[in-house]
């Protein structure tokens, strides 16, 4: 039975109900020692299945508040009332994330709540402690503008009655922790939940906000788990053309299905941090790599509908429908000349493009086959500032990463990767780049 006012929790006076969960209630107390008004969560011991995890959960939610960051609820106390459990934390005037949004929230907003999020994600994981529930129901902005993200470790569980047979290593055996639209595939498939989990949920909620829309929409519970696990939502600024094109790779990241992929919260809140600063913008979606020579560019003349047909497809590209396209033509007619030209055209319209270099002569007929490829492989290796590129080479395309960044000494996984692609085939080969170029 829920708690009327007057009743006592603990040592806490129950002041109202305004609210109640999938485990419980929560209430507006009032703690008489202090003179100070709380928020009280009472959990039914008869609505969790496991005491163990829930016990756990309690523990994450006190460490978390332990770290004593303004961005993160306070946490008073945990104690018993009969045989359920109750937290009393620090009560947070203001509107959920979700409510603010609701209102209409400019991009400016986003970003800003976004990174003091971020700041307590990356103080949180720093101490290996996950939310597990990251959504805009969990975050609330004060009046003053201030963000408190809410619930640390505490995350609805629900037996895992949409899966058949067993399940890889859960955080507990056979049980589902978070809320399903926010979830990552990991979570979605019981698995152990790591901190790369809550960049995920944290990806899906800024998707949200910048396009008023979430990005795996499914009519049910079974639809959007496999959205979570299998597609791909478009690019933001196809549906908010104003959403800069940082901040919408920053999303992307996020959101990626293998959780290696992901940035950590470090990143993610430097590269919120920055998101906004015209001068370093460029570096968070692209690296250009400047020329070779400092010669004076050869004109070009007669390739007008060349050149047009080559920004033609870098504008698809940058509308997320990109291909790959080949230059071909008689030995001196001007190819190399064409393709310098139009990216000087890129650089004079200040486009942040990645470029590659790489050669093919007569000369090198006799050697590997792949040799252009690597050297193309190697400059943007060599030129990339913020490591993405890596992340994604050694989870798409191991074969082509272990060619350019042989493993040390003390890399042993690395050295197995290495072992294992040595008698790698040729197809194996193509079907890793066109993974990597997709």
């Amino acid at each position: 039975m829920p708690f009327s006012p007057g009743e006592r929790i603990g040592g806490y006076e129950v002041v109202s109900q305004p609210g109640s969960g999938g485990t419980g209630e929560v209430y507006r107390g009032r703690d008489p020692s202090l003179g100070r008004d709380i928020a009280l969560t009472v959990i039914r011991r008869s609505l969790v299945d496991q005491e163990d995890a829930l016990d756990r959960l309690l523990r994450e939610a006190t460490l978390a508040s332990a770290l004593n960051h303004p961005n993160i609820v306070t946490i008073h106390e945990t104690g018993t009332v009969g045989e359920d459990r109750y937290i009393a934390m620090e009560l947070v005037e203001g509107l959920t994330l979700r409510q603010l949004a609701a209102q209409g929230i400019a991009l400016e907003r986003v970003v800003s709540v976004a990174k003091q999020v971020a700041e307590a994600l990356a103080v949180a994981h720093a101490a290996q402690i996950v939310h597990r529930d990251i959504k805009p129901d969990n975050v609330m902005i004060r009046p003053d503008g201030y963000v408190k993200l809410l619930d640390f470790g505490l995350a609805r569980q629900h037996a895992a009655t949409i899966a058949t047979g067993a399940t890889g290593p859960a955080t507990e055996p056979g049980m589902i922790l978070g809320t399903i639209g926010y979830m990552s595939p990991e979570q979605a498939r019981g698995e152990r939940v790591t901190t790369e989990a809550d960049i995920f949920s944290f990806g899906v909620t800024l998707y949200e906000l910048v396009t008023g829309r979430h990005p795996f929409v499914a009519a049910s519970q079974l639809g959007t788990l496999h959205a979570l696990m299998w597609e791909t939502p478009e690019p933001p600024s196809l549906i908010n053309p104003e959403v800069p094109r940082p901040l919408e790779q920053l999303i992307l990241e996020a959101i990626q299905k293998d959780p290696r992929l992901r940035p950590g919260a470090g990143d993610l809140l430097y590269r919120l941090n920055v998101a906004y600063d015209s001068t370093v913008a460029a570096a968070l979606s692209a690296v250009t790599v400047a020329p070779r020579s400092a010669a004076a560019p050869r004109a070009v003349v007669g390739r007008d509908l060349e050149l047009d047909a080559l920004l033609h497809e870098f504008e698809r590209a940058q509308r997320g429908k990109g291909r790959l396209l080949v230059i071909s033509a008689e030995a001196g007619i001007g190819k190399t000349t064409l393709v310098e030209t139009f990216l000087r055209a890129l650089a004079d319209r200040d486009e942040a493009v990645r470029v590659g270099r790489g050669r093919c002569s007569e000369r090198l007929a006799g050697s590997e086959a792949y040799l252009p490829v690597l050297e193309v492989l190697e400059s943007l290796q060599r030129n990339e500032q913020l490591g993405s590129l890596s992340r994604v080479m050694r989870a798409v395309a191991p074969s082509w990463y272990a060619q350019i960044m042989p493993p040390s000494e003390n890399d042993s996984s690395a050295a197995r990767l290495a072992a294992d692609i040595s008698g790698g085939s040729q197809e194996r080969l193509k079907r890793e780049i066109r993974a990597l170029v997709a």
